[in-house]
């Protein structure tokens, strides 16, 4: 992660949009059972300034209960999931110099889940929204400059019901963004980067209404968080000779948590001992430091080279989840006077090699990370227990470690292509609060994680075919040469996601109570699954070109976990009481035909 990238101690995905055609309009999509999608682009002033828009809208949802039908269906019965985004982008030449850039991005998620049965229902919508304006100013042939204004709005809500009662929970993220960001060439072997950032947060961390029949609870008021968070970059990509490669940055970050703010002072007992009130703009928490990262790079020969990298991290936001649900509920808090933000630091190391000329494509790498302050809730933490308190006031704090190893074999070239990627790995939390002060796994914890991706084509044949070869001997191959074909497939394999769940249950005073086990010590079902799909590419007339695409999603329609929830069967006074615990999954096996047109 190059010092320009910063705020996470993960990965980063860079993105960057078309620009749209300045020249000529030009329209692509696709129409399909299960999605469709269309995108536009073209000039506004030839030349000049163009456009870009494109959206998608999957409905999937509405094809689920087809494949829902008999025993092995259930697993998939009363699921429900689409979503749908829209992109934009306009640029303008000003001049020789200088571009304009405007774009947007909005998406939605949406995953639903009905069992009448059981009265047990469940709807997580989730979603982003971004707009930006960039300007680009080229000061000379060595140095440019990019700079830009961000808006950004993440949403995340939960709702929850079983029988007459309903629970509701909901955060967010507010970005105002403002970059600054120089790229300088000195010499031919100089890349450097440098740059600053603003960021103004507001955060929702948890914030919840919850009813039972015709009552309403008193949840308290929403309490938002507000923060600064800046930092200064410096990165340069060099070449010490023609073998050894040297990227080295450094970045200084810094946060401040600031009002209006109020926190509730807890005692021992969850009661409230004292309420603080801060100011607009009052600084309550400050927090800042540098972070240095590095990477070499030697080439052994021209098949091969090493690598090796060093990383340290600043994030000052943290993702908590609720252990006693297994329910998708990840919630964003903010770092505070109780939070301190996290610290993450990564050694990596690998080998990467070409064979049989430059035909495939090898690598093995290593890896080994430590992570400091991060974030869990307290045992016995539920979403009620954010009513009138801070979230923080619900969380414990502790260390992580990751390490593992991934291995990559590709074929880059010929009719068959495709890749093979392994990671074995193990990622570990410890916190002295939790599960005795012994370590255990964490809710994304891997220790397998394989994809075997592949794609096989069939290249038109340069000769005309005649129309009656497909009756005679070996008509079937000349058929198929005729035409342009694609023929694909890809399996994932994946440890199950590690789950904290009841072990004993018993009932005080009418109300059923659970005792849960020790912390992750339990596992989801192992996630796999194959796809495969075949492209029919026709001829191309004039400017228009189509194909056509059948693809079937999980194939042997494998029922893999997204959730479990439990269920209560019979009555605790009569003898007949019995809780059972059911898997909700998301995807059955799923054909789609869609045609794919351009023009």
């Amino acid at each position: 992660m190059p010092a320009n990238y910063g705020g996470r101690l993960a990965s980063v995905l860079e993105i960057s949009m078309k620009e749209g055609n300045s020249k000529q309009w030009q329209v692509e999509g696709g129409i399909g059972l299960i999605s469709s999608r269309l995108t536009v682009q073209g000039p506004i002033k030839k030349d000049v300034s163009s456009f870009i828009i494109s959206g998608r809208r999957t409905y999937a949802d509405l094809f689920i209960p087809l494949f829902t039908k008999g025993e092995k269906g259930q697993a998939f019965k009363g699921t429900g999931y689409y979503f749908y985004d829209l992109n934009t982008k306009l640029n303008y030449i000003l001049s020789d110099k200088d571009r304009l850039f405007l774009s947007g991005y909005f998406g939605r998620d949406v995953f639903n889940f009905n069992q009448g049965e059981d009265g047990f229902r469940t709807k997580v919508p989730w979603g982003n929204a971004t707009t930006s304006i960039r300007w680009n100013h080229l000061f000379n042939d060595k140095l440019f400059m990019n700079t830009s204004l961000i808006f950004s709005d993440y949403d995340f809500s939960f709702e929850i019901g079983q029988s007459d009662f309903e629970l509701k929970l909901f955060s967010g993220i507010t970005d105002y963004n403002a970059k600054l960001d120089f790229s300088y060439y000195p010499t031919i072997r100089h890349n450097v980067k440098f740059g600053a950032n603003y960021i103004f947060h507001e955060f929702t961390p948890s914030s919840a209404s919850a009813r039972q029949g015709e009552v309403e609870f008193d949840t308290g008021e929403i309490i938002r968080q507000y923060a600064h968070e800046g930092a200064f970059y410096i990165n340069d990509e060099f070449d010490l000779t023609d073998r050894l490669k040297v990227n080295t940055g450094l970045r200084y970050s810094l946060f401040a948590h600031v009002g209006p703010f109020t926190r509730y002072r807890k005692d021992l007992l969850g009661n409230t001992t004292d309420t603080l009130y801060y100011k607009n703009n009052e600084t309550i928490q400050t927090y800042g430091g540098l972070e240095p990262r590095m990477t070499v790079r030697y080439q052994l020969n021209n098949n091969s080279s090493v690598k090796a990298a060093y990383t340290f991290n600043y994030q000052y936001i943290h993702m908590a989840t609720i252990s006693g649900v297994s329910l998708p509920a990840d919630l964003w808090v903010a770092s505070s006077d109780i939070v301190k933000p996290q610290e993450g630091t990564q050694y990596a190391a690998g080998y990467f090699r070409n064979l049989m000329d430059n035909r495939y494509e090898s690598s093995v790498e290593l890896y080994y990370k430590t992570m400091l302050n991060m974030v869990e809730y307290k045992e016995g933490y539920l979403p009620g227990d954010n009513i009138m308190n801070n979230t923080d006031n619900n969380l414990t704090f502790g260390d992580g470690e990751s390490y593992g190893i991934e291995l990559f074999l590709k074929k880059r070239t010929g009719d068959l292509t495709g890749w093979v990627g392994y990671t074995l790995s193990k990622t570990t939390r410890t916190f002295e609060a939790i599960n005795d002060g012994e370590p255990f796994p964490t809710k994304y914890d891997r220790r397998h994680d394989l994809s075997v991706v592949a794609s096989y084509e069939i290249k038109r044949s340069a000769s005309p075919v005649d129309s009656d070869t497909s009756q005679s001997k070996g008509g079937i191959k000349r058929w198929f040469k005729s035409k342009d074909w694609t023929f694909s497939g890809a399996f994932v394999f994946a440890t199950g996601d590690a789950i904290t769940l009841p072990v004993s249950r018993y009932v005080f005073e009418g109300n059923i109570v659970n005792e849960y086990g020790a912390r992750n010590s339990f596992r989801m079902a192992d996630y796999h699954r194959l796809d495969i799909g075949v492209t029919w590419k026709g001829k191309k007339r004039k400017r228009f070109e189509s194909s056509w695409n059948l693809s079937v999603y999980n194939v042997y329609s494998r029922a893999n976990p997204y959730f479990i929830y439990f269920d209560n069967e019979g009555d605790w006074d009569d003898g007949t009481l019995e809780i059972k615990a059911k898997q909700v999954s998301l995807f059955p096996i799923l054909p789609s035909l869609t045609w794919n047109f351009k023009f």
